[in-house]
């Protein structure tokens, strides 16, 4: 991982994962008729980071599916 202020600035920093945070929906996973397990997370991962630079910034994420969801 690399921090995106410290790229725009051709600088070099270590960096530090702070605190992350996740909603707490219940996702069950399921079988489909072929017996492929989906597991359709939509739970929001927020993650803080800091830079050795000062730089600080949040990443959000979410789910994904080997079959493609939520885009599909």
């Amino acid at each position: 991982m690399f921090c995106p202020e410290c790229q725009k600035q051709d600088l070099k920093s270590c960096v530090y994962p702070g605190c992350e945070t996740v909603t707490l929906a219940y996702c069950p996973p399921y079988y489909d008729e072929e017996g492929n397990c989906h597991i359709h997370d939509s739970n929001i991962r927020t993650a803080q980071y800091r830079c050795s630079n000062g730089h600080n910034w949040q990443e959000q994420t979410t789910g994904s599916c080997w079959c493609g969801w939520p885009n599909k």
